[in-house]
């Protein structure tokens, strides 16, 4: 399979990785929409959502606990989780989109790496 986020999950690609368990991994988006914009992939290739009943509901308990991490850590009041679908997927693997509110442009990605990582 060649899944981009299978290669993270399997560290063939490097990533900034601010959270993994054994179900779950979250990294910092490539293309942030904002400040502090992760996303979550379970470990377990799924398509979509449409297969991943059984982790959908623990990615969003991780999600919970991310999220309140980066208000805390970047002074955020808020987030937008958002998972596409179809020819709205950019990568064909089920993922957790993180998006805190803000609109900061100018930002250290080292620096709000290392305030985020858990």
């Amino acid at each position: 399979m060649d899944c981009i986020f299978c290669k993270i999950i399997n560290k063939e690609i490097n990533s900034k990785i601010v959270y993994e368990d054994d179900i779950v991994i979250s990294f910092m988006d490539i293309s942030p929409s904002s400040m502090g914009h992760v996303l979550i992939i379970p470990k377990e290739h799924h398509d979509d959502f449409t297969t991943a009943n059984d982790v959908i509901a623990y990615m969003f308990e991780i999600a919970d606990k991310i999220g309140k991490n980066i208000m805390e850590k970047l002074n955020q009041t808020g987030y937008t989780l958002l998972i596409n679908y179809g020819t709205a997927q950019e990568v064909k693997h089920l993922h957790l989109h993180i998006i805190p509110d803000n609109n900061e442009k100018d930002y250290d990605i080292e620096d709000v790496y290392k305030k985020i990582k858990m």
